[in-house]
């Protein structure tokens, strides 16, 4: 990229680079759906952050060289990385002295491209990466921030998501929008020529503690006075402050002689329409000799939120030396449509650029004009209700002109509710704000909110206004509100409580009635004499004493208020508790079969939502064996947590084995903090209390033993001149032991790899490194997990050095000591019991094993090495007793086309049936890619440790409230508020040209202090 298609301006003072969108580089990152498709799951830390730094790299590149750079996406494994809208960037000019902040901000969004690991995110964010996890958030690699006295060199990218629709990810250049941003910055400093000092923000960042510690070191804080940082970790926002890093000037040579105003516009005394191009116009003294080469003059309205082009081609020509002339400079109505509004007054400020482009003068005072929409246009702008004399109140509109010519129109108030209007004509000049305003008679309106809608033919809004008529008699005097029972509608049954509702009188004078608080359920009614003034609202109070009612605890109860025939609209309910917490059981019971499965009802009747320990004990009724008489079996079988909202009852679920029990009978009890159950069951299906040697029963012992694993394939090295070597690879496995979800036992090869298809235990898994023994303290679920990997060749082995092995001998036996990362098959979970497709399990109640294939010459079928082991009894049978097990795996082959994925035996008969047709051929499925042997020995059963499993029920939460009250009072059988109108007309907009004096003034350098070198890059 050559440097002409950059953009930059001089340094003074201090060097902002905006790397990627803020100044520096400025990088958009536009990321396809290829992009994260091609991204695998199985990404760690390490992995993720070597991915973002070569990703930053190739980001770099494309910045500094302008060539197109491939993003390494398919070197990562990991999970999706996402963009997302976190961080922003801001930069602003300020006067440190003064306290002026008068000069429009910069703004950029930075985002984050993201990496999720389980414990932590790895992101790139402003040209720096980060690491965030529990701990906090650390720098992995910095952006390039520095500030040494002089100057801040600022280096930051921004991202952005997009899609180009290609296969493959790539970064290029668009110059066009660093432009584009290089001119904004220039332009904004160069608005603010008071401005000396700086300001930059990392706002809104997830990353906001690594950016504060980065940056205190990076500006170097402790070292210059001049510079400061604020860490807002609530707003997640870092501030940098730098003061005094621009001087002022003793004078100018380009003065701003006078503000000749917009053009068209008679020195602003014109309005100008919204849409139209904004010329603005001025007299430019050269008080120099040599002659100041365009541009001369720049414009910057609303702060420098709208500034006009400074180029060559801008409008303002040069001016000679000690010559007066006439300037001018426009801003098309497409620059500012999206900054300013019609119907406003805006300030602006005319400068004068000397032959660096730098401020020279500026106006003294700013002008103002007037921006309107076409035509006139009369806009409602607030509405206001205020009381007036006796049973008036006054309605007051305020009505805008934000049209560009003085117009009239007919200002209307309806009611449509009651089919009452009124109408007031306003006259308006452009810009110019009126009220209209309307006397009501509240005494003719309902007790209650009343909609009316103000409206001018352009613009309508509404309001309301509460009327004071009394209405009908039914509901004159009323329960309008029920401010509820006792606290948040719960109470104990010890203590007294209270029931509060308002009632309202809307007759023309005082009322008496008996206000009633009923409780249907529990048989109580009582009353409270009430009188209540016209208009007036007045709070009664029912004190219940729940020891004199028949109030029970864990009982929802409804109640009415009522004030002579009129209630509640709806009633309301309330809860009586125990204090605290009180765990209450009953209907307990006991489900004896193979399982054994108690039951209760546990209901919460306190006032309280919490959690209390329940217990189950076991107490063997029949007489004790005597060898267990001094074991005391059973007691305390479980005790854990159990938690319940106020009111709330749901039956709570203990089962356990009941084949772990002795037989005969037995009595459970179940027990919380505040009651106790007990019930009794007899066990039939247990064990025999007269079994010999019960007292020496063990845990369970497990062994597994991997039989045999053959997976492999021939292959060829070389080429037709040198020749060929051939060789049989054997393809790289693993074999985990899971219990209870956990692994318990991963598998190595005698070499200590975990890879278990070697050559040197080809056909031959007798060694200790097969086996592993285990003992399970209670019920445990076995899984066998098989997974097959990518093939590899680190080590080789003669089969003719093989004892256990024959032929063919005629290739060697490549493979590795350690299982690749790429899994290519798997991972294949095989519990107990339990066909897969992909496994086959054998035990003593399912014991056939036909004849199989194998899968290559330098293979034995299953059967074969079944036999090999002793475990085939006859030909078509194992020889397993009670407790064993043997898994076949068959992980190279999977449901193809043609085969019905839901048919669990696709592949078995795919096997069974290659056999059966060629048993001299190979085949593939052959189930004997692995083999492993389970055996699960017990001595008995330990009558002391039932297994037992626990569901703690949970039921609706209570659900009370309080009751809604009555409407007070319908609408009057006629509304005629009686509505009066008058207009007060305001005056149009302040505008006029701003002013400057004649002497050389003050200014600041001309320099903005920014040199910006922006890049902008595309990726997708």
């Amino acid at each position: 990229m050559g440097s002409g298609n950059r953009g930059s301006s001089p340094l003074i003072g201090i060097v902002l680079l905006f790397a990627l969108v803020i100044m520096g580089a400025m990088l958009v990152f536009v990321a396809g759906s290829a992009m994260f498709d091609a991204i695998q799951s199985e990404a760690n830390s390490e992995q993720t952050q070597q991915f973002v730094r070569e990703t930053d790299h190739r980001i770099t590149t494309v910045a500094t060289t302008g060539t197109d750079q491939p993003l390494p996406i398919d070197e990562m494994r990991g999970n999706e990385p996402t963009i997302t809208d976190d961080g922003n960037i801001t930069v602003t000019w300020y006067n440190a002295s003064s306290g002026s902040r008068t000069c429009a901000p910069v703004e950029g969004e930075l985002r984050a491209l993201e990496f999720e690991l389980d414990d932590r995110t790895i992101a790139h964010q402003g040209g720096g990466i980060w690491e965030k996890t529990d701990r906090g958030v650390s720098t992995v690699s910095e952006p390039e921030i520095s500030y040494d006295g002089d100057s801040l060199q600022l280096q930051i990218m921004e991202l952005e998501e997009g899609d180009f629709g290609a296969s493959d990810t790539v970064a290029k250049a668009n110059y066009s929008r660093s432009t584009e941003l290089t001119e904004t910055i220039d332009t904004r400093a160069r608005a603010c020529s008071d401005a000396t000092s700086i300001e930059f923000s990392i706002e809104n960042s997830t990353y906001h503690e690594g950016w504060a510690a980065y940056l205190e070191d990076a500006v170097g804080e402790d070292e210059y006075s001049e510079v400061s940082v604020t860490h807002k970790p609530a707003t997640e926002d870092v501030v940098v402050q730098i003061e005094n890093v621009r001087t002022p000037v003793d004078s100018a040579s380009l003065l701003v002689e006078s503000d000749n105003g917009l053009k068209h516009t008679s020195g602003n005394t014109q309005p100008v329409e919204f849409g139209d191009d904004l010329q603005f116009q001025a007299t430019l003294n050269n008080t120099g000799s040599e002659t100041v080469s365009a541009p001369t003059m720049r414009v910057a309205v609303d702060g420098g939120t709208v500034v006009s082009d400074n180029s060559a081609s801008g409008g303002s020509g040069a001016v000679p030396g000690n010559k007066e002339k006439d300037r001018s400079v426009k801003i098309d109505s497409t620059d500012y449509e999206d900054h300013l509004s019609p119907g406003e007054t805006y300030h602006y400020t005319i400068q004068t650029l000397d032959e660096s482009g730098n401020i020279d003068d500026t106006l003294d005072d700013p002008g103002e004009f007037y921006l309107g929409e076409s035509g006139s246009n009369f806009t409602v702008d607030a509405i206001e209700t205020t009381s007036a004399d006796g049973d008036n109140a006054t309605i007051s509109a305020e009505i805008t002109n934000v049209g560009v010519d003085e117009g009239d129109r007919t200002v209307t108030i309806d009611f449509d509710e009651y089919d009452v209007s009124a109408s007031e004509e306003l006259t308006l000049d452009y810009g110019a704000t009126g009220t209209v305003n309307w006397t009501v008679n509240k005494t003719a309106l309902p007790y209650e909110p009343n909609e009316f809608e103000v409206g001018t033919g352009d613009d309508t809004a509404t309001g309301t206004i509460v009327g004071e008529a009394t209405g009908d008699e039914e509901a004159a005097f009323t329960v309008v509100e029920d401010n509820g029972v006792g606290d948040d509608q719960i109470v104990t049954d010890e203590e007294p409580f209270t029931v509060e509702a308002v009632v309202k009188n809307t007759y023309a004078d005082e009322q008496s009635r008996d206000v009633a608080l009923t409780i249907p359920d529990a048989d109580i009614t009582m009353s409270e004499p009430t009188t209540v003034e016209s208009g007036g609202r007045k709070t009664v109070s029912f004190t219940v004493d729940p020891t004199e009612y028949d109030l029970e605890a864990g009982t929802v109860y409804e109640y009415d208020v009522t004030a002579g025939e009129e209630g509640l609209s709806e009633p309301g309910s309330f809860y009586v508790g125990k204090p605290g917490t009180n765990f209450e059981l009953s209907n307990e019971t006991v489900t004896v079969e193979e399982n054994v499965t108690v039951t209760a009802d546990l209901e919460n009747t306190g006032v309280e939502s919490g959690s209390q320990t329940v217990t189950l004990d076991l107490e063997y009724l029949d007489e004790m064996p005597a060898e267990l008489e001094d074991d005391s079996p059973y007691g305390r079988i479980f005790e854990g947590e159990v938690s319940r909202s106020f009111g709330e009852s749901d039956t709570i679920e203990m089962g356990f084995n009941g084949t772990k029990l002795l037989d005969g009978e037995y009595k459970a009890t179940i027990q919380t903090e505040d009651g106790v159950k007990t019930t009794n069951f007899t066990v039939d299906a247990g064990i025999d209390p007269g079994r010999v040697g019960l007292g020496e029963v063990e845990d369970a012992n497990v062994t597994v033993d991997v039989v045999g694993s053959q997976v492999s394939g021939n292959t060829r090295r070389g080429n037709p001149w040198f020749g060929y070597e051939y060789v049989h690879i054997l393809s790289p496995m693993t074999l985990d032991v899971v219990a209870n979800g956990g692994t318990e036992h991963s598998f190595e090869n005698p070499s200590g790899g975990d890879n278990i298809n070697t050559g040197p235990t080809w056909q031959d898994k007798t060694g200790d490194s097969y086996t592993y023994n285990f003992t399970v303290e209670s019920e445990t679920e076995l899984t066998l997990r098989n997974t097959r990997y990518r093939s590899c060749a680190d080590r080789s082995t003669d089969p003719d050095e093989l004892p256990h092995y024959s032929d063919p001998e005629d290739r060697a036996l490549e493979w590795c000591n350690n299982v690749p990362t790429t899994s290519v098959f798997g991972p294949i979970d095989a519990s107990q019991g339990q066909n897969l497709q992909n496994v086959r399990v054998r035990s003593a109640e399912n014991n056939t094993i036909p004849a199989l294939p194998a899968g290559a010459d330098q293979q034995i079928s299953a059967t074969e090495v079944l036999d090999e082991r002793g475990l085939v009894k006859n030909e078509d049978e194992l020889d397993l007793g009670p407790g064993e097990f043997v898994f076949l795996f068959e992980n190279t082959a999977d449901c193809g086309r043609g085969c019905d994925n839901d048919d669990i035996d696709a592949l078995w008969d795919d096997a069974v049936e290659a056999y059966e047709r060629n048993p001299d051929a190979t085949n593939d499925p052959d189930f004997n890619d692995l083999i492993v042997y389970v055996q699960v020995e017990r001595a008995g059963v330990d009558p002391g440790t039932p297994s037992i499993t626990i569901m703690p029920g949970g039921g609706d939460s209570t659900d009370v409230d309080t009751g809604d009250g009555q409407t007070a009072g319908d609408a009057p059988e006629e509304v005629d508020p009686s509505l009066e109108g008058d207009t007060d007309e305001g005056a149009g907009p302040d505008v006029g040209t701003g002013t400057s004096n004649d002497d050389v003034t003050g200014g600041m350098t001309g320099e903005t202090g920014v040199d910006v070198d922006a890049d902008h890059i595309v990726i997708g």
